[in-house]
């Protein structure tokens, strides 16, 4: 009777182990499932300089306006939703979006996924949020064969200091009203 309740007692920490490990998997899994990468700024260069890779650039900054009323250089064709106002809406017409760019610039065999990279003023903390928001709704609807998401390293900022005087690159809004 000693031994079969010393075996029971052996099964039950040999099971509880085996949960507790589990649970701690799954949690980790879990914490770390929704972490998205960071692009370099030349990484994005190169892919929006190609053509033909399917990128949607997001602009999450609170307010493109500066202090002196000025509309403030954003990344060339970057789509402006401001972190606060970034809710299902958005995220709808962002998924379809992104989709159709795959559509357009997968021709012939290429079958490349349409990568949607965020960014705000420097910090990651606000296109973070919102890529994060994005990549969930994208895992619900099944599009994760289509749509990959990023953030800009070093956000506008970064990308400013190495492509502030490259035309092709950076919408200069009072630059091109000069011109």
């Amino acid at each position: 009777a000693e031994q079969v309740s010393r075996r029971h007692y052996h099964q039950q920490q040999f099971h509880k182990a085996a949960t507790t490990t589990r649970s701690r998997f799954q949690h980790f899994q879990h914490h770390h499932e929704f972490d998205i990468l960071q692009m370099t700024s030349d990484d994005l260069a190169s892919r929006l300089s190609e053509g033909y890779l399917p990128t949607i650039v997001v602009d999450t900054r609170d307010n493109i306006i500066s202090s002196d009323g000025q509309v403030q250089a954003q990344v060339r064709g970057a789509l402006f939703c401001p972190a606060p106002c970034f809710h299902s809406d958005h995220i709808r017409f962002l998924i379809e979006k992104a989709k159709e760019r795959k559509r357009v610039c997968n021709t012939g065999i290429s079958n490349h996924k349409c990568c949607v990279v965020f960014y705000d003023k420097s910090s990651t903390r606000r296109s973070t949020k919102c890529a994060t928001r994005f990549w969930q709704t994208v895992r619900q609807c099944g599009g994760t064969n289509e749509i990959t998401v990023k953030v800009l390293r070093g956000g506008a900022k970064s990308w400013f200091r190495s492509f502030g005087k490259n035309h092709r690159l950076v919408q200069d809004f009072a630059f091109d009203e000069k011109r």
